[in-house]
This record gives C-alpha cells, structure tokens and sequence, in this order.
C-alpha cells in the first residue's frame, strides 16, 4: 500500500494509549463526553420534512450481472456510487447516472479473490475489502477493481475505514455467545498503519462484556470525518479521517434510556427503551440516527441551530425522510427498492419522481433517493 506512517501521526497514538490505560471501561454509565445531546422521544418536533431544499432520483442499471438483494453499506466517492451487498459477497460501481461501471465478485481462493466479505472501504484511488476468513485485507483499483495485492490482518473486525496518513481504523465489538478462533487484545477501536500493526487501540472491554446488538455497519464517513457508535454507549465518537484522532465523543440522553447497568439484560429489545439502532449519519451541520422507540424505529435529525432532534411529520406534509443509508455533499441518501415502497412513501409526502423514474419502478428497477439539505 503506498503510504507513509509519519512521527506525529505515532506519537499522537502512543498518546491515546497511555490515557486508555488508565480508563478503559467504556460503559454508557460512566461514558465520559465532549457534548451531550438532549433527544425527547416522546414529544419530537415533527419538522424534518422542511429541511429538505429537494429531492433527486438516480436509477440504478438493472444489468443482471449488478443485481444485489440489499444495500448493506453505500459509499460514493471517486464520481462514482458503490454499493456493497454483504449477502451476495459482491461490490457494484455505478457512475453518478446511475449506469454499471463494474462488478467487484471475486469470492473463491484463488489470487486476487477473498473467502468473505464483511465490509469495504474506498479511499483515494483503492478499494479495500474486509476478509475476516482469509485474515486479511485485499486491495484493488477504485476504478475497475483491479486486483492490486493483499495485507495480512491480524486481528478480527467488523467493521473499518481507510485514513488518509495510510493508515486504518477497525472496529470491533464483542456479541452474547460469540466466541474467536484465536485470542486478540479487548478493544472495540484498533487504529493500524499502513501494514495492518497495531499503533493504537481504544474502548477497551472485560472479557465478560458484549453487545446485545449486533450493527450492521460501526461506521459512517462524512467529509473528513468517520464517526463510530456501538451498542455499548448512547452517543458516538467523531475520528479525524486524515489521522485518526478523536474530534468529539458525543451522548445522546433519551427520553427512556437503557437503566445504568442493564445493556446486557435481554429484556431491552422488547421493552420501549430508547437506543441508536445503527451508526449516525452526519450531513453538512446535521446529525442523523435511526433510534429504537421500542416496537419500532424511526429517524430523528439533530439540528444544531435549535439544539433538539426532529424527525418526519405523522401528517403527508413536505418530503418524508426515508431511512438513509448515506449521505454525500449536501444529501442524505436513501434506497427505494420497488415501486409499493415507493407508493408508499408519497402517499406519506415524499415528492413525486418523474414519470421516467416511475417507469423504472414500474419494471423493477432500484433506485437512490437524493434528499437535497437546506
């Protein structure tokens, strides 16, 4: 991979090392954070719907060879649309139209294919693909996917992200029940240069710790950020996408938090707490996560101008902000899969696509729904 791990860059983590010596219990009780965010789930201002300037929809190709059954991670960059579907083991890459550019499935054993894919990350003019099996990191081309080599990984992770020093940033968390092949230091953050050694490590855990709830993604990228959230803690930590260092960690006080000392008892996921359901999504000044409210969940955005969360009205006003998986420039991104979702969410006040876009719903083709922010 070329790269550079520089001085500061070490430095900065020998740094980190030495404070999470002295505190390493990372639990919501005792979590401790550069800001905290007040989100009242009972009464939430139901205005979301009028922070959307426009929306934009981009047809996806319904090339055979692309077909995906979901959308598990989203990552446009390069003027390019990467969309990541775990289930099938593949990458497609659409240009900003929507047209195929190329198809990343190379599962199997041979040179330049992985045995799993877990997650992926794109920086710069490579690709990386999390292969948790092979115990390694494969590279290729951003854009063709051209095989370019692969890095031994010494750890397992679930999810990770490229820094632009060359070095990564994986995240890991401990589930009820699971159980690794081989042993590896207790920590949710492992922070590598560009060889995968580990230089830093945060959030560590006790051996009897886990996660009641699994994410699918621990990541989300916006700008020069990359923000992580586990199920461990009501908030998130804001990574300085060029080195890795901490911006902020930020709570979220719920209206019906989890008790202090309950993250592990099972009765959480079918009592009416209040937990982030996924990692949140930044966008311009915005703030957005998908928070449990007990027999579902829903999307509550902070706005910073007037310190409160909003979230959709229950009325068919404006534009209904459907669940985002990303976000890029000025948009939130969300994924239509058909046209009854799509029905569905006009019926609730998202605008009408042109008819172009409908006839595409019409004959099963996916597509991408830019929210245009104010």
């Amino acid at each position: 991979m070329n790269s550079h791990w520089n001085e500061k860059a070490l430095l900065v983590y020998f740094v980190c090392q030495s404070f999470l010596a002295l505190s390493c219990s990372n639990h919501s009780d005792d979590q401790d954070f550069d800001r905290t965010l007040n989100c009242n789930t009972d009464k939430p201002v139901q205005t979301m719907s009028e922070y959307v300037s426009h929306v934009s929809f981009v047809v996806l190709d319904p090339d055979a060879e692309a077909n995906f059954r979901n959308i598990d991670k989203l990552v446009i960059d390069n003027e390019r649309i990467y969309i990541g579907d775990f289930s099938s083991q593949k990458i497609v890459a659409y240009k900003m139209d929507g047209s195929l550019d190329f198809v990343l499935d190379k599962k199997g054993r041979g040179p330049g294919e992985y045995l799993s894919m877990k997650s992926y990350c794109v920086y710069d003019n490579n690709l990386y693909i999390l292969d948790n099996n092979g115990s390694k990191i494969h590279v290729y081309t951003a854009d063709k996917g051209s095989f370019k080599e692969s890095v031994n990984l010494p750890f397992v992770s679930w999810d990770f992200e490229a820094l632009g020093n060359g070095g990564f940033i994986f995240a890991f968390a401990p589930m009820k029940g699971g159980r690794l092949k081989s042993a590896q230091p207790l920590y949710r953050i492992f922070l590598t240069d560009k060889d995968l050694h580990i230089k830093g490590k945060m959030f560590g855990y006790a051996e009897s710790d886990y996660d009641l709830i699994a994410y699918s993604r621990f990541f989300s990228v916006y700008d020069d950020k990359i923000v992580y959230s586990s199920f461990h803690f009501d908030g998130f930590t804001v990574f300085d996408r060029f080195s890795g260092e901490v911006v902020e960690t930020v709570g979220i006080k719920f209206s019906h938090a989890i008790p202090g000392g309950s993250r592990k008892d099972d009765s959480v996921t079918s009592a009416s707490y209040n937990f982030l359901e996924s990692v949140p999504i930044l966008c311009g000044q915005y703030i957005l996560a998908e928070i449990s409210l007990g027999d579902y969940t829903d999307n509550f955005m902070y706005d910073p101008a007037i310190s409160s969360f909003v979230t959709n009205s229950e009325s068919s006003e404006g534009n209904y902000v459907f669940y985002p998986i990303g976000s890029w420039k000025d948009c939130y991104v969300s994924y239509i899969s058909d046209k009854e979702l799509y029905s569905g969410l006009v019926e609730s006040g998202l605008e009408r696509a042109p008819q172009d876009v409908e006839m595409a719903l019409d004959s099963g083709n996916p597509v991408l729904i830019f929210y245009h922010m104010k």
